[in-house]
């Protein structure tokens, strides 16, 4: 008990940093597709000026500006592959480069030197000597600069992957990069995109286009090296994306990385604008995300193309007073800091979660108190040692998953079973009032369990999801095998007498419904609700709790988990009673799904809280009142029998 008391009081120490860090960190980028918005400022009279200015003044902080592709610049006439090359060996000077206009292998680009960067991008990419001024004719009157012929050992075809530097707006909004990966990135290519972030006057985080970053995967050492140089760039992390390479940056360079998130315009499409406005305020207010990367509407708005732009900067304005009204600043968003704590206060946490399991299961299972008690006292060398080898994050991760998997499970048998280790009646029931205080004080002990649990991984890396929780469906299934486990040695079966008994229908039935709950209990263990069976449906319900709650409570607790416990004292206990086991670990799910709510420490802080209590408080509710409503069934069925 004084290990637990320990336990607790790291947690709480390690949580007012964590609060501290929340506090900290309220400022939002809120950053504009500038491609989306050159398409909808074509149909406006007042151009891209006038557009970018509108969006400043409705609240974005930046635009994203895309590299310039070889298909666009083939398209605008910068650059020409189909010309007759064979017209550039009349000018004086281009004798010397007659054998590579003549190559066949070789493709021959004309590029128009006005943008002024793609000649030196193509340079950058295959060498220094692959473009070359063509020389000015005799006759030629104009005082424009004459092209450049670049000659290169790729097809046409092979070279559309290619990207061709940054061509900057004027603008008063900050400057997101969004260097594109391409196959042909050399160190010269990456130094070349990486100098354009230094002309910046302001500048927004680097967000990297496409499914991999830039120089991946060969140029990643060149890359590396140039975010190492800059020691002010901040890197946008896309979550929910897996961009391939952008995990590397963010080991190495943690304290750049800002969490981005962004709405595929696939998906804008779909859900509408007022969804995906709900849904960027929604990754701020509980997934800590700091910057907003907002595709705009460009296509299906279902209006005139002239007034799309007005109907996008409501977009923006409602994005950015929605961020205001959650708290929050919009600004150049800062980088998450390093949470300092001392290594003695995180082995504090990991004693007295350890601790407070082999209380649980000492009274479960009579889990001699000598032996843990000596396992607990070692978790502070243990950890010290370790984490001086470089362990210290596994051994967090380690000891979360642990106690994740044996202490929802551990507290229900605490209170539900071994209340009944030594009765062999012919079944009992728990009173109401009865039945309520052994649910809460299972979540008092769940949730203090958790609340350790997610102190000990309070960590920054954890706060910017570079690392995660691991093991979430271990978790999630580990306390349903440990309540079964207890149940068997409560009723004094073996596992075989067990598998070899007789099931009524009823309890059949309830078996394979408790399958197929568990079956959608684990493919739902994430955030993402499309892929839920009930898709669409599963959404609406969600952002209906939240707009009533405020704090979305979690479905599998208060419409489950929770009423189950509350249901679990209707069902007579006794040794033959399985329909008891299957009430039992539909109660555990929600248990569990508790206990994983303070893993999940991206969240803030004062939210899990609220969305835990909230959860027990309607769970209890909706339990009590199922609970009425089959007693109620079970009187007028026999009165009626």
């Amino acid at each position: 008990m004084a290990l637990v008391a320990v336990g607790l009081l790291c947690s709480v120490f390690i949580s007012i940093r964590r609060i501290h860090s929340e506090r900290a960190h309220r400022r939002i980028d809120i950053i504009v597709d500038y491609g989306d918005l050159r398409r909808l400022a074509a149909v406006d009279p007042g151009g891209v000026h006038a557009a970018l200015k509108q969006m400043q003044d409705a609240g974005a902080t930046g635009i994203a500006v895309y590299e310039d592709g070889f298909i666009e610049a083939v398209a605008s006439g910068i650059i020409d592959y189909q010309q007759d090359m064979d017209g550039l060996l009349m000018r004086p000077g281009m004798q010397e480069y007659a054998d590579m206009i003549r190559d066949p292998s070789i493709t021959k680009l004309l590029v128009d030197e006005l943008p002024g960067h793609y000649a030196a991008m193509l340079d950058a990419y295959f060498g220094p000597e692959t473009c070359a001024r063509t020389p000015e004719s005799p006759e030629a009157k104009t005082s424009a600069p004459s092209p450049s012929i670049c000659f290169v050992r790729h097809s046409p075809r092979e070279l559309e992957e290619l990207s061709l530097g940054f061509d900057i707006p004027e603008t008063s909004l900050a400057v997101s990069l969004r260097p594109r990966h391409t196959p042909y990135d050399t160190p010269a290519s990456i130094q070349a995109k990486m100098q354009a972030w230094d002309k910046l006057q302001n500048k927004s985080p680097v967000i990297f286009d496409g499914t991999a970053i830039a120089g991946f995967p060969n140029a990643m050492k060149p890359l590396l090296e140039a975010v190492a140089q800059r020691p002010g760039m901040r890197v946008g992390f896309l979550e929910l994306v897996g961009q391939q390479g952008i995990t590397t940056i963010a080991n190495k360079f943690p304290e750049q990385v800002v969490q981005t998130h962004s709405i595929t315009e696939l998906e804008m499409v779909k859900i509408g604008r007022d969804a995906a406005m709900r849904r960027m305020i929604r990754a701020v207010r509980e997934r800590r995300v700091q910057v907003l990367y907002l595709r705009l509407f460009v296509r299906d708005t279902g209006m005139p193309p002239d007034k799309a732009l007005a109907y996008n900067v409501g977009y923006v304005r409602d994005v950015a007073e929605g961020v205001r009204t959650a708290g929050y600043t919009t600004g150049a968003a800062a980088p998450v800091k390093k949470m300092d704590v001392p290594w003695f206060i995180r082995a504090g946490a990991i004693s007295g979660a350890f601790a407070l399991v082999f209380l649980l299961a000492g009274s479960v299972f009579r889990v001699p108190w000598n032996p843990a008690v000596l396992v607990c006292a070692l978790v502070f060398p243990g950890y010290a040692l370790l984490a001086s080898q470089g362990f210290g994050m596994l051994v967090l991760k380690v000891s979360a998953l642990l106690v994740a998997c044996l202490a929802p499970g551990l507290a229900v048998s605490a209170l539900f079973l071994y209340p009944q280790r030594h009765y062999d009646g012919p079944g009992r029931t728990m009173p109401l009032p009865q039945n309520i205080k052994a649910f809460l004080i299972v979540c008092l002990l769940t949730s203090a369990a958790g609340f350790m649990a997610g102190s000990v991984i309070s960590h920054r890396d954890f706060f910017v999801r570079i690392d995660m929780f691991s093991g979430v469906k271990l978790a999630l299934v580990c306390p349903l095998l440990v309540v079964t486990y207890a149940w068997l040695r409560v009723c004094r079966f073996s596992i075989e007498e067990f598998l070899q008994s007789p099931l009524r229908y009823m309890e059949a039935v309830a078996g394979v419904a408790i399958l197929a709950a568990a079956a959608i209990y684990l493919i739902r263990s994430g955030n993402d609700a499309a892929i839920s069976p009930l898709g669409g449906q599963e959404r609406n319900f969600r952002e209906w709790l939240e707009a009533v709650f405020v704090v979305r409570p979690r479905t599998k607790e208060f419409l489950l988990g929770h009423p189950a416990m509350i249901l679990l004292g209707l069902v007579p206990f006794h040794r033959k009673n399985y329909l008891f086991l299957v009430v039992l670990i539909a109660g555990t799910v929600g248990q569990a799904s508790l206990f994983n709510t303070f893993c999940h420490v991206h969240t803030p802080l004062p939210l899990t809280l609220a969305r835990v209590v909230l959860g027990v408080l309607l769970g209890t509710a909706v339990g009590a009142a199922l609970r009425t409503v089959w007693i109620a069934a079970v009187r007028v069925w026999r009165r009626e029998g």
